[in-house]
Order: structure tokens, then sequence, then C-alpha cells
């Protein structure tokens, strides 16, 4: 599984719409499923108004970033594509003094591997012959 970063206003707003709803303690995300892909979009948010301080705010995106990242690599070996298209990671916590990179990348493994198990395809189809 691949991440990159979602581009333009109208597929961010699109994103936060998705059905898939998950949680690991500061660590939210909102996912929707998609034809199967090796590529998943995803965007960080940190709401100003949990985080007033320009500076925090920025520390959190980059590590929620780098956690991304890391779970991708992980998940990389084990399922190459996966039914995800989108994933909005959102941190709901008000402090961000102290945060390490090995904390939140916990959280955002947690939660998308809740994601993918949430998203991944049933075979409810049953095969008529």
């Amino acid at each position: 599984m691949n991440v990159r970063p979602l581009k333009g206003v109208r597929a961010v707003r699109e994103a936060f719409a998705g059905p898939l709803r998950v949680r690991s303690g500061p660590v939210a995300a909102v996912g929707s499923r998609g034809p199967a892909s090796s590529t998943v979009s995803y965007v960080v948010v940190v709401a100003k108004h949990r985080m007033p301080r320009a500076v925090d705010r920025n520390r959190v995106k980059r590590l929620l970033r780098e956690s991304l990242r890391m779970a991708a690599r992980s998940h990389q070996a084990l399922r190459p594509t996966s039914n995800l298209s989108t994933i909005v990671v959102r941190w709901q916590s008000a402090h961000a003094r102290g945060l390490e990179l090995s904390v939140v990348a916990n959280h955002v493994q947690v939660v998308i591997d809740r994601l993918l198990a949430v998203a991944a395809p049933t075979d409810a189809a049953g095969g008529g012959e």
C-alpha cells in the first residue's frame, strides 16, 4: 500500500463524507472504499480550536504524515492492494508537548489496521451457478 497526499478542495470535501470511521486514542480516521489499488490518498487534519498554536499543529501534522508512511511501508509486504481509496486522519487531542513518533505511530497503525479490516471485501456474493 502506497500513500500520497490528496489534492483539491472538492476531493478533500468528498473524503470527509466517507462511511468508514474508526478511532484510537487521539487519532480518528475516516475512510472511503474504492477499487482495489496499491495507492491510497490521505489528508491530515489538526483543528485550530484544538491547538491554537501553529507550531503545535505543524508538529502533529508532521508526526501523523510520517506515521502514515510507516504504516504504509509495513502493510506493503502484507497487503500490496487494498479497497481503501482515501483516508482522512484527524488529531483530536489538545496537547502536543512531549509527543513522540512512536506514540503517534502506534495509534495510526491501529487506525489503519481497523480501516483495512472494515474495507476488506466480503465473500457474500453467494456464487449462483
